[in-house]
């Protein structure tokens, strides 16, 4: 199993963001994992809140993510946790995860020499969509709080 590890700050505040990820991942359960525009699979995911472990500090959330590529062969079966720390006005997320090269030891060599760096930029692609995702949720909750105060 190879691991990877993906970062990025996100627009909204730490307590919500992983309530707003689980709501984000179950509205679409079905998405497109991809190094590149031009080379995706649709992979059928799966998530589950729990508790964050890798925080010793303070007990909080994290979201388990899996997903299944709909077309076997060159996307691997992914499992990892998407955690959340507070960062300025917003939160700092990781995804970390693992996964195993398909096709044996022809797929070990090239996951050495490519396939890790093709690996890191769709975890980084993946957690760019989510976040915006998640923003977008954030905006819409602050919308309806202003519009649901001035009424």
């Amino acid at each position: 199993m190879r691991e990877i590890r993906a970062t990025r700050y996100c627009a909204c505040p730490f307590s919500a963001v992983i309530e707003f990820a689980e709501k984000a991942m179950n509205e679409s359960p079905g998405m497109h994992v991809s190094p590149v525009p031009v080379v995706s699979e649709s992979v059928d995911a799966r998530t589950a809140v729990v508790d964050d472990r890798s925080d010793e500090v303070r007990l909080h959330d994290a979201l388990l993510l899996a997903w299944k590529p709909r077309h076997r062969g060159m996307f691997p079966d992914f499992q990892g946790v998407l955690t959340a720390r507070p960062s300025g006005r917003g939160a700092e997320l990781s995804l970390h995860g693992r996964y195993k090269p398909p096709f044996g030891f022809s797929g070990a060599v090239f996951d050495a020499v490519a396939g890790q760096q093709i690996a890191r930029i769709t975890m980084k692609r993946v957690l760019a969509d989510l976040c915006a995702r998640i923003e977008r949720k954030w905006d819409a909750e602050r919308a309806s709080r202003r519009g649901g105060v001035s009424s």
